[in-house]
Formats: C-alpha cells, structure tokens, sequence
C-alpha cells in the first residue's frame, strides 16, 4: 500500500518517517517507536492520512493497491501453506538424520541386546560371576568393533549383560571413554573398567 502511496509522493523507508511526513504533531507526539501498540496505531494514522490526501475510500485505497486485492482469511491460508511446507522440509530433514544415525549406529544397539537377551534374568547365577562384561555405550554405537567385542566374550565362555550394575567388568572404547565413565557413575563401582585394547591384548 505504501508502494502505491509512494508513486503520488516521496518514498518512505520506515514507519517513523511516514507518521511524521503524514501525521500531525498533535496526533502522534505521546506515541513512543517500536511499541507493538503504538506502531498499530501509527499505521491506522498513516493509513488515514493517506486516504484522505488521495480522496478515496479505505476500499478504493485498498483495490489501488496490488499487493492488498486479497482478504485477511486468504492472507492467513497463504502463510499456513507456507509454514506447512516449511514445517515438513523441517520434518524430512529430521528423519533423514535420524535414518542416517540409527543405519550406522541403531545395528551395534541391536547387537547387543540380541546377546544379552542370553543371559537377562541370570545375571547373579553364582556360574556367571566373575564372567559377567558391559560394555559402554561408546562401543554399541561401533558394530563392527561391537562385534569383534562379541566375539571374544562368546569364544571365552564369558556372558554379555545389559547393566553395569550385574557386570564384573564394563569394557570401554578407549582410555578417554575410561575416564568419561569414572567421572559421570554416582555409585561405588562394584566392577572393573578395561579398554577395548586391554580386552584384546
């Protein structure tokens, strides 16, 4: 609307300038600039002053002006659809992510579980202690190492649990995941951390 005004006068950059340009002293001079309210009621004014220097009606005002020939409910239906289509290019990014995480580390996740189901609800069977291994989460999100981790439990007789609480020993990734797990328990550990090359060695 302004865009229209601005063919029959001067161009204005901010609403500031087209109140005191358009709108008398004694009619704005208690509004304060950048309040959601006064900056509404300067827009009213403004939108007064320039009917009235044009001699048209608020309607006429309105069809003079391009970007202003659609109603308020067809305004709004526009700006839903454009949220809506913002929203759901936000969505596919997020699943893809997430598809991308759970293809690369969801597998070591399930690797685990899938073992320790073996031995879930034996975990204090007297035959297990002293056999019992966790192993940090560090490791289920490597499968490949995960699997080797497996293996040597497997070969050794050894049992793969699901708590640090029911293990004897808590392998960790490396020694920087060591450290990671000591300074975050809360409890007395009743187990021993070792380290994937400690396992191995």
């Amino acid at each position: 609307m302004f865009s229209y005004f601005s063919k029959q006068r001067t161009k204005f950059s901010a609403l500031e300038d087209v109140t005191e340009e358009l709108v008398p002293l004694e009619e704005r001079k208690d509004l304060i600039d950048h309040r959601s309210s006064d900056d509404a009621y300067m827009t009213m004014l403004i939108f007064r002053a320039m009917i009235r220097e044009l001699n048209v009606t608020p309607k006429q005002m309105v069809e003079l002006c391009d970007g202003c020939k659609f109603d308020s409910i067809e305004y709004i239906k526009k700006l839903d659809e454009k949220q809506r289509i913002k929203n759901e290019k936000a969505h596919e990014r997020a699943v893809k992510r997430k598809q991308l995480i759970n293809g690369e580390k969801g597998l070591g996740w399930e690797l685990y579980r899938e073992e320790a189901r073996k031995s879930e609800g034996h975990e204090n069977d007297v035959e297990l202690f002293g056999k019992r291994y966790a192993v940090s989460n560090r490791i289920k999100d490597e499968p490949d190492l995960l699997e080797k981790v497996i293996d040597y439990i497997k070969a050794n007789s050894f049992y793969l649990v699901f708590s640090m609480k029911n293990c004897d020993y808590l392998i960790a990734f490396d020694e920087s995941n060591r450290d990671e797990i000591i300074s975050t328990s809360k409890r007395e550990r009743t187990f021993k951390i070792v380290t994937v090359d400690e396992l191995f060695s």
